[in-house]
């Protein structure tokens, strides 16, 4: 050690060395960094029919026209996903909930946000469906933006999820609409023309009900954030800690209604289970078939 000690202190004192040592770390910093540091924007895409409304759209809207580039501390999407998992967010919205039963007696909850901006009743309804094990305040951004925009943001806590009590022994199968479509169907009655937007899960739960219902789904436009489009693939095969860390959400909604479903489900081995598509043979699958039966 004390030969590597002289060796080292012998380098540094030379101007060659230390210039030389100075360049190879810069180096394997930007080469293990690099990634992080490209650019990674990308332009929002309109799903649309082609018609002139459509293409007034893309022309006229900066924002259809320009790629959103996050700064360069956060461009790569495992920093993004981090940030969205632990930056804090403002207390300036509150919400106040609401519960709907649905035709097997089941609850979702409706959390209605309020803010600096209060909005009117007449309002458009912004429905927001959050990511898989996130509750409302993980969307209050997105419900200031919209009350500062004239909108009336509703949050929908699924079966289960943010604190909305689980009556019946069932938790929504990822991507199963019938939910959602009885939560549009009941605001578009009550309140009129309404709108979503849908973060992950939710971007794929929204765009589940979009291909279901087609031209008759009740809403005015959609927007669907960040949607996994293989989530069987990404569920089970997340590099770690993100599927460590998206089996724990799942196996916490579990765990605080094990005496509900383990009246048809396998809670012991779902909280035992280490891949997702377990859970869902376990819990979703076997809790689905006798309610369906």
């Amino acid at each position: 050690m004390a030969l590597v000690a002289d060796l080292l202190e012998s380098l540094l004192l030379e101007p060659f060395w230390t210039v030389s040592l100075a360049v190879w770390v810069t180096a394997l910093v930007v080469h293990t960094l690099g990634p992080c540091l490209e650019p990674r924007g990308a332009r929002p895409k309109i799903v649309a029919r082609e018609s002139d409304f459509s293409r007034h759209l893309s022309t006229t809207v900066p924002a259809f026209s320009q790629e959103y580039v996050p700064p360069p501390w956060a461009r790569h999407p495992l920093v993004q996903t981090l940030l969205a998992a632990t930056i804090l967010r403002r207390a300036d919205v509150t919400f106040s909930r609401t519960h709907l039963q649905l035709r097997d007696r089941g609850l979702v909850a409706l959390d209605w946000a309020t803010g600096l901006c209060e909005s009117a009743p007449d309002d458009l309804i912004l429905l927001v469906l959050p990511d898989l094990g996130r509750d409302s305040c993980s969307v209050a951004d997105t419900c200031r933006a919209a009350l500062s925009r004239g909108l009336r943001p509703v949050v929908l806590a699924l079966r289960g999820h943010g604190g909305c009590p689980l009556i019946t022994p069932r938790l929504q199968p990822y991507g199963d609409p019938s939910d959602l479509r009885q939560v549009v169907r009941y605001l578009s009655v009550q309140y009129g023309a309404v709108s979503a937007i849908g973060f992950g899960a939710g971007a794929d739960l929204l765009l589940s009900y979009l291909g279901d219902t087609g031209s008759s789904s009740g809403l005015v436009a959609g927007v669907a954030v960040s949607p996994l489009y293989e989530p069987d693939k990404l569920l089970n095969d997340s590099p770690w800690p993100f599927g460590m860390l998206r089996l724990q959400s799942v196996k916490k909604i579990i765990a605080e209604h094990g005496s509900v479903l383990s009246r048809v489900a396998d809670v012991k081995g779902a909280l035992e289970a280490s891949k997702w598509k377990d859970i869902e043979e376990k819990v979703f699958w076997s809790a689905s078939s006798v309610m369906s039966s």
